[in-house]
């Protein structure tokens, strides 16, 4: 593939996950248990994963195009994240978590995809990689989709470092109003 093709498929990937991203959140917070979209974003990295390393030169493009769209699971974590947290604290707690071990894993993952490559020039070894991604997501999605939110876990704890503002007791703030739309 010549470097020119190789930057269009990459700005192809980046955009398709424009779209979804902005979608999302909206279906998200509208279904009690949005397990079936988790596992829309997982099979789609699934099969465009596999047909870049299986079937990359009959239509790489296709591929690429249907990986992009699982990029919709970073706006599903997030938005998972408030509406798994009744408080603002809850969601700070939630998300500093998430992001904390995410963004660490996340940055392991071009050094360990090149370097599981280097040894045999293949591909293969890398892409087993994000395969196994895919299941470490798959189980974050199945315990994020149980009907509970982070609090429930800590009820004592909850309800000594609550505050005012926690518990969307602010008429008009920005923080009630969008508590209560994602509820």
């Amino acid at each position: 593939m010549s470097p020119e093709t190789a930057g269009f498929m990459l700005a192809l990937y980046s955009i398709l996950g424009l779209p979804v991203g902005l979608v999302v959140p909206f279906a998200v917070v509208r279904m009690p248990r949005p397990l079936p979209i988790a596992i829309l974003f997982v099979v789609t990295f699934s099969a465009g994963y596999g047909g870049i390393i299986f079937a990359p030169m009959t239509s790489a493009a296709v591929w690429v195009a249907i990986a992009g769209l699982g990029q919709g699971a970073y706006s599903f974590a997030f938005t998972m994240i408030n509406k798994r947290a009744r408080t603002q604290t809850g969601s700070g707690v939630l998300s500093g978590f998430a992001q904390g071990v995410g963004y660490t894993l996340a940055s392991l993952g071009p050094f360990l995809f090149g370097l599981l490559h280097q040894p045999g020039d293949h591909w293969l070894p890398s892409f087993g990689m994000l395969g196994a991604w895919l299941l470490v997501l798959t189980v974050g999605a199945l315990m994020i989709n149980r009907p509970r939110e982070l609090e429930d876990a800590f009820p004592g704890e909850t309800a000594r470092h609550s505050t005012e503002q926690d518990t969307d007791a602010v008429p008009g703030s920005s923080c009630s109003q969008s508590r209560h739309h994602l509820r």
